[in-house]
């Protein structure tokens, strides 16, 4: 069990306690929002980016969850014991969910292809179904470079 001194001092603590160290969670949130502007989910770089940013951001907040809930338990605070509860299962499914959906194929509307992740080859092959001069050209599965209905996820060189 807690002292009576502990607990009378961690009631003391509860307020501004609860104040700084949500301002201390907010800020990387906040960083990692303002690093990810404007928002190219369809773009693999830009998940692939993203994703590496939210990994290195949300160390921090969880830290600093673990600390909002160890101040709520000295203080005997249920109710911010249950509302840390619910937010670290929410980030739980959040990244759960993230880590797998960043490498999805999408459609790429404005060239047709099949996959998102023509935006990495789209430098490296001079048109669609190509090899470029080094011998780099789309091997992906959604067919990338080629016309939709078209792929098969093999690129071919060009007839000469």
């Amino acid at each position: 069990m807690i002292s009576s001194a502990a607990q009378n001092l961690a009631q003391r603590l509860r307020a501004p306690g609860y104040i700084i160290l949500g301002i201390a969670m907010i800020l990387p949130i906040l960083d990692f929002i303002v690093s990810t502007i404007p928002l190219k989910p369809t773009t693999v770089v830009w998940r692939f980016g993203a994703f590496g940013l939210l990994s290195s951001a949300i160390g921090a907040p969880l830290l600093v969850l673990l600390l909002i809930y160890a101040l709520a338990l000295l203080a005997g605070d249920r109710k911010v014991m249950i509302l840390v509860a619910v937010l670290a299962a929410l980030i739980a499914l959040t990244l759960i969910g993230g880590s797998g959906a960043f490498a999805l194929c999408t459609p790429d509307e404005a060239t047709g292809a099949g996959c998102g992740a023509i935006e990495v080859h789209r430098g490296l092959a001079p048109g669609h179904g190509e090899i470029n001069a080094s011998g780099i050209g789309c091997t992906g599965a959604c067919g990338q470079f080629l016309p939709r209905g078209q792929g098969n996820g093999r690129a071919t060189r060009p007839a000469e």
